[in-house]
């Protein structure tokens, strides 16, 4: 419930769609903005641009013409040699990196030193100006390193030296000086370093030659110590003995395990004999099988005689007891050969353990013998490195004593320098026209990074691109106000581009959704000083400039303005007397000279801005301002700097987004804008404010020669001041 008993709520918000998320888009190059940067920033490109041209013009007008000799240079392809001392004495000069070292080591300074001494060109005056006595040696390098080029030709092995000197006798004796010195100078270093590394390779053998022999001492005495004169021949010994030892067990392990299967059934049937002599090992045996013959036929003889004869029978009785007996002598052989199987399979257990003892122990023999072989083989590689070492560096030596004699130049002059005619033709226009271009593209590269670097917004399209929001005016940059005042432009100028500016922000604002009314705007900005009380005011003065009635709040309670812009003095009551006490708020809106036109300043300082918003009292001061008023616009403190304008959002029509171009980096405006969308509350609108009107983006507002600007009537000369 609001102050004045009506009932106002906050304008309904749908979700925000997944589309209105900031979309970063990425170009590959952006022309329109570079043509819109050359606009702008012609005036500037062109002054440095002549300014550099003028100044080589000028350059190459004072400098004094040149003549030119050049000497030619072959690089000789040398043959292959019976041996390889090309390794030691030279690089291989059919490479490309050799030609090229060769090219850059023309202008060494030791080369160079040696033309000066050779010419004398310290006491040559016509050499270099002498103004103060006597020029040092490295200033005579120097000065000698800048008359020469060097350039090697393509797909060749010819090295053009090119000398540039005002005397065209010293250009032709500089020229081929420094070709003379430089072979000499080539020959000089082939021979140093032949020399130096035969050197080094005799010291290195000797050095080698003494580690060969302390190797060849420390294994001997190594064998010496450890009583092994063959090492090796040991070795295979004992390899082959475990290999022997290692059949033999595996074959005695097989027979015992075959004995023991026949053992383990023997003692389960022990107790039966006729289950002994049935076994297949014991049916092989010829005395087993007479046995078990004798015991049928004797079995049947039995049974024959019990069917003919009384069991008393003496014939009958004789029989029975000779089968008694052979029975017992069966079961006794079924014991011996019981017997046998238990001692052959002792005998088989015994080998086995044998063998594996003598396995083991052999292993052991290996073990110590491996213990000792690895001292030794590691002396032993050692004395091959030595000795292959060694032989190498020989080899080498030997290479280098012959190669000493066998030097012979890897360069020669084919094309001495001659006379040349005239001096070197320069066209002076020609290369001030270059630096022309040179400056031109450079600095137009520099503004064109800069600009990208900063990462601010500068076109309309850019806006609507970055931000996927629509641009609803773009405001050109206009002269400020007296007194840091911003200017009433569409009081003062209503026929300016400007106030067109303005117009248009009134039109597309009205036309978003014609058949809901939007009689609320609230304006903000990412960050301080981008123009939103500028643009808040005179779009309330253009509102009422169509006949509604206005009123301008000023909410932004940290830093107000509103007021100081229509001359109100700063102790006059407004927002916060609302909030803090019981004053009706027709009350506390002042008029100003301008027709239907009302403001609400924001009163005195408080010290909980954020906390005074946040009670509630925002709403029942709009609610009541609507029902009085037509059109309510809201000034804010900036998004990215204080919470308060959220607290504020929620409670108006539209949102305006206010954005300074060429001012406010991507990622302030961005970040904004993502605030505002976790709120709920998407910016209705775009406005670009300070476009400059060189930046080839009028025509978003209209053309200095089409339309503006007195187009539409003459502005006043003074400001009319008229009262409500």
């Amino acid at each position: 419930m609001s102050k004045n008993g009506s009932n106002h709520s906050a304008p309904d918000r749908q979700p925000m769609p997944a589309s209105a998320e900031i979309i970063d888009v990425t170009k590959p190059f952006d022309f329109r903005g570079l043509f819109h940067l050359l606009l702008e920033k012609w005036l500037l490109i062109l002054l440095v641009s002549l300014t550099a041209a003028g100044g080589v013009f000028y350059y190459a007008s004072r400098t004094p013409l040149k003549y030119q000799a050049k000497a030619v240079l072959q690089v000789e392809q040398e043959e292959r040699k019976l041996i390889g001392t090309d390794s030691v004495s030279r690089h291989d000069l059919r490479s490309p990196e050799a030609i090229n070292t060769i090219v850059q080591n023309v202008k060494n300074s030791s080369v160079l030193r040696r033309v000066i001494e050779t010419n004398e060109l310290a006491s040559n005056p016509g050499f270099i100006l002498q103004k103060d006595g006597p020029v040092s040696e490295a200033k005579l390098v120097r000065a000698l390193a800048g008359m020469i080029s060097v350039k090697l030709r393509p797909e060749t092995r010819l090295i053009d030296i090119t000398v540039q000197h005002r005397d065209s006798e010293m250009t032709i004796m500089l020229a081929n000086s420094v070709s003379q010195e430089f072979i000499r100078q080539n020959l000089y270093d082939q021979f140093s370093t032949s020399k130096a590394a035969n050197g080094l390779l005799h010291e290195e053998a000797m050095k080698l030659k003494a580690k060969l022999e302390e190797s060849e001492q420390e294994i001997q005495t190594y064998r010496e110590a450890t009583q092994t004169i063959s090492i090796e021949d040991r070795e295979h010994i004992t390899l082959g003995k475990i290999r022997d030892l290692t059949s033999r067990y595996t074959d005695a392990q097989s027979a015992r395990l075959g004995i023991q299967a026949e053992v383990d059934q023997l003692n389960s049937i022990s107790t039966n004999p006729a289950a002994i002599l049935a076994l297949p090992s014991v049916q092989a045996d010829m005395a087993v099988s007479e046995l078990r013959k004798r015991l049928v036929e004797q079995e049947t003889r039995v049974a024959l005689l019990a069917v003919e004869y009384q069991p008393t029978f003496p014939k009958l009785r004789q029989a029975r007891q000779q089968l008694v007996e052979l029975e017992k002598v069966v079961y006794s052989f079924a014991e011996k050969v019981r017997s046998s199987v238990q001692a052959s399979y002792d005998a088989a257990l015994a080998r086995e353990k044998n063998l594996e003892q003598a396995l083991r122990q052999t292993q052991a023999e290996a073990m110590e013998l491996d213990k000792k072989s690895v001292g030794y083989n590691v002396l032993l590689r050692e004395l091959q490195s030595d000795r292959a070492l060694y032989d190498s560096v020989l080899k080498r030596l030997k290479e280098t004593d012959l190669s000493k004699g066998l030097g012979q130049a890897s360069l020669t002059m084919v094309e001495p320098a001659s006379q040349p005619a005239t001096p070197i033709a320069r066209s002076r226009l020609i290369l001030a026209g270059g630096s022309f271009m040179l400056s031109f593209i450079g600095m137009v590269a520099l503004l064109y990074l800069l600009r990208s670097v900063r990462g601010s917004i500068q076109t309309v399209d850019e806006a609507e691109d970055i931000l996927r929001l629509p641009v609803w005016a773009a405001i050109p940059a206009t002269a400020k106000g007296k007194n840091k005042k911003f200017p009433h432009i569409t009081a003062e100028s209503p026929a300016s581009l400007c106030s067109e500016g303005f117009r248009t922000l009134r039109t597309t604002s009205s036309i978003v959704d014609i058949k809901n009314e939007k009689r609320t705007m609230l304006f903000t900005s990412a960050a301080p000083a981008e123009g939103k009380t500028f643009c808040s005011l005179n779009y309330a003065i253009c509102q009422a400039q169509e006949g509604k009635r206005t009123l301008l709040i000023d909410l932004d309670l940290r830093k107000p303005s509103v007021g100081a812009n229509f001359d109100l003095p700063p102790e006059t009551p407004g927002v916060t007397d609302y909030f803090v006490s019981d004053t009706r708020l027709n009350r506390l809106v002042q008029p100003t000279n301008y027709p239907n036109l009302f403001v609400l300043c924001s009163g005195p300082r408080i010290p909980n801005p954020a906390e005074a918003l946040a009670n509630g009292s925002v709403q029942d001061m709009l609610a009541e301002a609507g029902s009085h008023f037509d059109r309510i616009i809201v000034d804010t403190a900036p998004i990215n700097a204080v919470s308060d304008t959220f607290l504020i959002l929620p409670f108006v029509d539209q949102v305006c987004l206010v954005v300074k171009s060429g001012g406010t980096p991507q990622r302030a405006i961005k970040r904004a804008v993502d605030l505002m969308v976790r709120a709920n509350v998407e910016p209705s609108g775009i406005v670009l404010n300070y476009l400059p009107e060189r930046s080839g983006n009028y025509y978003y507002y209209a053309p200095k020669d089409a339309y503006g600007n007195g187009t539409y009537g003459e502005a006043p000369e003074s400001r009319v001041l008229l009262k409500s």
